[in-house]
């Protein structure tokens, strides 16, 4: 299942996202979005490995297009169970996107391996990682919320 298309027509509703897990397993990808004003913040939860990449990476184009400059586009990965490294890769490949429309991409999560394995990968300065949604904001508005 994609974005909840009803929702799509208005830019600052709130969007569902849910994919359909495979059969015989419970792995699913589930997002909500919302605009304000020229940000965009996603919340993701479930899973992002080989079977919903495809998913994934319409996710993250379809919002970081939302995204007006100078945005911010906010990925909230608190909620994930499982990210694949892959999946890391699709956020880098949209951050270096979105910085080149001027729009700043940074993920919240509260997982010490998050920014491990963004660290790990040499993506920190391109997919700075915060703890709260709030830090995310103020770090790329430049304003202390």
């Amino acid at each position: 299942m994609g974005p909840d298309t009803e929702s799509s027509r208005f830019p600052d509703a709130l969007i569902a996202w849910q994919t359909t897990p495979l059969a015989g397993t419970q792995r699913m990808l589930r997002a909500t979005a919302e605009r304000n004003g020229s940000a965009v913040i996603v919340c993701v939860g479930g899973e992002v490995d080989a079977s919903n990449e495809p998913e994934w990476e319409h996710l993250l184009t379809s919002m970081a297009d939302a995204a007006v400059p100078p945005g911010p586009f906010v990925v909230d990965v608190r909620d994930l169970d499982f990210i694949g490294a892959s999946a890391y890769a699709m956020l880098a490949s949209e951050a270096e996107r979105c910085k080149h429309r001027g729009v700043r991409l940074c993920l919240v999560s509260t997982r010490p391996e998050t920014a491990r394995a963004v660290a790990a990968c040499g993506l920190g300065q391109l997919l700075p990682v915060e703890t709260t949604l709030e830090a995310a904001l103020s770090q790329l508005t430049g304003e202390v919320l």
